[in-house]
């Protein structure tokens, strides 16, 4: 038998119809000029080699076609009519026992191509001399009405990690964190059109004659801002490591929390869990940026995290680089604090899977009061960026 590390596997699924034109492959690979396949199929199902059909509580039968279709049901749907068939690939060994290779799980329209890299397991036991294909396995048919699977070429090949090049591309135009890979943006004679300013996405939010101010007073920070339309001040007391230690205050109305229950998170549970123990290794003052070094534990897991802060307008900035240590990512927390709380959408920002940041729409005291979370995708480096965006009475 051939060598079989990953398997690739052409699908197309759809609803039953008669009519056999002759099929086209899918308008991607036409336009993109792969009308070849790629590795020689080892299956291309156009045989006159009769296929047995056996099943368990269904009934099925195959015939030769020259159609292609699509797919009929989405990962995200739930057509209670069109259960989401299993895949898997059959082989016999010598000793006669049968093996399924699963490939996947049909949860798509359009066409589709399974391709499944073999554990190191599964290739030890399929590279025994005398192993054949012996079937395909379809589990999960329970439909109350005829569906169709099209299978175009079952292929069995060696996969090769060619290196990779890319050309340099402009650089960016403003400085990454210590330390942070510019990737291909090497080109030292050109630069990126955007962004063109070190404050990137930083809201306009300071009126015309305000100023900020920062405040050390042994461990405790006090950020100011003095404007035409009110003052703001947000106190840091580092105690948790979490940016629960944010206190923020508008003009003379009662102090609220901005990020309640948020900072760094160790891999875990949803998008991570927050640390359980913190110790405060220094914070000193540079300028008006106050720098705070924390060292954080969850059960074995540790992490030196350093968060360097600012206030620019109205708008807290929290610069978060951790070194060493394992981490799962950033969350703001929430609001609390605050009365008659609701959020806003902003018309067209969207993040990951279009979740999207929206803003607090609250009271503090008698005073109205926006509240929003931002991240830099300029400078993150994180992989991914979401909104989790949700609004209680509290």
């Amino acid at each position: 038998m051939r060598n079989m590390m990953p398997l690739a596997f052409m699908l197309l699924t759809s609803v039953c119809v008669s009519a056999q034109p002759v099929g086209k492959r899918p308008y991607e690979m036409e336009l993109a000029g792969r009308t070849k396949d790629e590795h020689p199929p080892f299956e291309d199902f156009q045989s006159d080699a009769p296929w047995q059909v056996e099943g368990n509580g269904t009934v099925a039968e195959t015939e030769r076609t020259r159609e292609w279709v699509y797919g009929n049901n989405w990962l995200w749907e739930n057509d209670t009519s069109t259960p989401r068939v299993g895949l898997h690939v059959l082989f016999k060994t010598p000793d006669g026992k049968e093996t399924a290779v699963y490939l996947c799980t049909c949860n798509w329209k359009e066409w589709f191509f399974c391709h499944k890299r073999l554990t190191p397991e599964q290739q030890e036991l399929l590279h025994q001399p005398g192993t054949v294909f012996s079937g395909i396995k379809i589990t999960n048919a329970g439909n109350k009405y005829n569906r169709a699977l099209f299978f175009n070429s079952l292929t069995l090949f060696k996969e090769e990690f060619k290196p990779l090049s890319f050309a340099p591309r402009a650089r960016r135009g403003i400085a990454l964190f210590p330390g942070q890979d510019p990737g291909v943006n090497t080109l030292q004679d050109k630069v990126l059109p955007f962004p063109n300013r070190e404050d990137t996405i930083l809201p306009d939010s300071a009126a015309d004659g305000s100023k900020n101010t920062v405040a050390l007073n042994g461990q405790t920070v006090v950020f100011s801002y003095d404007g035409s339309d009110g003052k703001l001040s947000i106190t840091y007391t580092p105690k948790t490591g979490r940016w629960t230690d944010f206190t923020a205050k508008w003009n003379n109305e009662p102090p609220f929390k901005p990020l309640q229950d948020g900072g760094v998170l160790f891999p875990g549970k949803g998008d991570g869990e927050l640390p359980e123990k913190a110790e405060l290794k220094g914070i000193q003052q540079v300028g008006n940026k106050i720098t705070a070094q924390w060292h954080v534990a969850k059960g074995n897991a540790e992490a030196d995290v350093a968060y360097t802060l600012s206030l620019r307008g109205k708008t807290l900035v929290i610069d978060t680089i951790a070194r060493g240590g394992k981490l799962g990512g950033v969350t703001y927390g929430c609001v609390t604090g605050l009365s008659d709380m609701s959020s806003v959408c902003i018309p067209y920002y969207a993040y990951a899977w279009d979740s999207a940041p929206l803003v607090v729409m609250a009271k503090t005291g008698q005073s109205p009061i926006f509240v929003s979370g931002h991240t830099d995708w300029y400078l993150s480096n994180g992989s991914t960026v979401k909104g989790a965006p949700s609004a209680r009475k509290d």
